[in-house]
């Protein structure tokens, strides 16, 4: 296997599907010392000829570690659907200042309490109401407390107040646990997938 040093001695970094495609290999959850394997951000470090790395803030990501470490059906899964999300907010993410990432954050966030929250088991209906017609921050961090209360299943709502979360840390964090309660896991990890995706403003997808 090529490492990263060889990587940018035939041509410097290539995609993160053609870095993949060509060693056949598959993204596995968790860290990987070494060549031993890759999670989503380790690829796209080799594929662009750096050091291997999980760290989002070194690689200029958002950090997709809980989406990529969910209970996905298979690794051919989560390696198509982690690309899928890579190759849609990789390149948007570089270009987009700091008001554009919060904003999109928010969007990610709001749409989580909306469409995975409120589908909590257990859920009385006003909470599943609520969390469905949350329309800002404020009001998915209330709607998403009492979901926290009222579910039969499901993670804790660590955070709850507004600002912490406006944070695509929180909604990814959510998404995975979530997955992890529910026997249809991909489906929810699947569905965050596309939350992320679409919360990019229209035309700069």
């Amino acid at each position: 296997m090529m490492s990263a040093e060889t990587t940018a001695k035939h041509g410097g970094a290539v995609s993160v599907r053609e870095y993949l495609n060509d060693r056949e290999l598959l993204l596995t959850a968790g860290v990987h010392p070494d060549d031993a394997g890759y999670c989503i951000l380790e690829a796209i470090a080799h594929a662009a000829a750096r050091p291997k790395t999980d760290d989002p803030v070194a690689l200029n990501r958002p950090d997709y570690r809980p989406l990529n470490d969910g209970l996905w059906g298979s690794d051919e899964a989560r390696t198509e659907h982690m690309l899928r999300l890579e190759e849609a907010v990789g390149p948007w993410w570089e270009a987009a200042d700091e008001a554009d990432r919060l904003a999109w954050a928010e969007r990610v966030v709001i749409a989580t309490v909306n469409r995975i929250i409120a589908e909590l088991p257990g859920l009385p209906d006003a909470v599943r109401t609520q969390c469905r017609d949350a329309r800002t921050i404020a009001e998915a961090a209330e709607a998403a407390a009492r979901a926290d209360w009222a579910a039969e299943e499901g993670p804790d709502a660590r955070a709850t107040s507004p600002s912490a979360m406006a944070s695509i840390d929180w909604a990814a964090t959510w998404a995975a646990a979530m997955a992890a309660t529910w026997a249809a896991a991909e489906h929810v990890l699947i569905l965050a997938v596309d939350i992320w995706i679409e919360a990019i403003p229209a035309g700069e997808e």
